[in-house]
């Protein structure tokens, strides 16, 4: 199953929006991500994808103003501070993208 699939079936809008801007600062759209059947869940397939820190950085910025704009659509009741230091950490602990391995091109 793909994620897009997934989402239309399973998730309301507002995690569609930020599982699909996820993807696209990767190049990748919903539909291009097959999610990994594990038992009778599909589970988001983080390690097989990966960005740099600072595409993480800039997405990390995007979603802390995402979620607390429609923090009331997601049932979040935390303040910004709350959000930033704990929210948006623990949901890139769990699904973020794996950090693209840096070149040592020294000898």
């Amino acid at each position: 199953m793909n994620a897009q699939e997934y989402m239309d079936k399973h998730e309301d809008s507002v995690y569609a929006e930020i599982f699909a801007k996820m993807s696209a600062r990767i190049g990748l759209q919903l539909k291009d991500i097959q999610l990994v059947k594990t038992g009778k869940t599909w589970e988001w397939p983080f390690y097989r994808y990966e960005w740099t820190e600072e595409e993480e950085a800039d997405f990390k910025k995007w979603l802390i103003e995402y979620i607390y704009k429609h923090r009331k659509k997601l049932g979040c009741v935390y303040s910004k501070t709350i959000i930033t230091s704990i929210v948006v950490p623990m949901f890139l602990l769990n699904y973020s993208w794996r950090y693209k391995e840096e070149k040592n091109d020294k000898k």
